[in-house]
């Protein structure tokens, strides 16, 4: 992605919509060489979508996120909720958060500064996003020791399990 422009980010984000029906048909092939359905199904939180998928063979979704579980807390919620977009002050409130934590809104990348909750983005990630909280749970790339309380705010709000799995480092 390095040489697409945001837009054409965007874009294929928006594409990868598109595979939900291919990947249901190699999950239905798996059924029939297998006999019975996968344990479950492990999706990245831009494939939302794969909580239904998974239903619908019978199976349960996991959603992966690569960042942390406080990272995590703060994409997701800003997503969600666009809470830049309801202060005229250059610093917010993040629902999920203790009351006395703020955002600055130079933290947010321009995408989700620009985001209105109508724009490509905001209409794919808030899709996938909330597609991804019906899940059955929620693994971060993190250690529960290093941030107890990014993993403790993280569940609060999801209202689901979550795991630890990291950190996943590459070979």
């Amino acid at each position: 992605t390095e040489n697409l422009s945001l837009g054409n980010i965007g874009k294929l984000f928006h594409a990868s919509i598109s595979l939900k029906d291919p990947v249901l048909h190699l999950v239905n092939d798996i059924i029939h060489q297998e006999g019975k359905p996968p344990l479950c199904i492990i999706s990245d939180v831009f494939f939302g979508w794969a909580t239904e998928l998974a239903k619908s063979v019978n199976t349960v979704n996991i959603t992966f996120t690569t960042g942390g579980a406080y990272g995590t807390l703060a994409y997701v919620s800003v997503w969600l909720n666009l809470p830049h977009r309801s202060s005229d002050s250059d610093e917010f409130k993040v629902p999920g958060f203790p009351e006395s934590y703020r955002f600055h809104r130079s933290q947010l990348h321009q995408y989700i500064r620009d985001a209105d909750g109508e724009d490509l983005w905001s209409r794919f990630m808030q899709t996938q996003i909330s597609q991804s909280c019906g899940s059955i749970g929620w693994l971060c790339n993190s250690v529960e020791e290093i941030e107890p309380l990014g993993f403790d705010l993280l569940r609060k709000y999801l209202r689901i399990p979550v795991w630890s799995v990291g950190p996943l480092l590459p070979p």
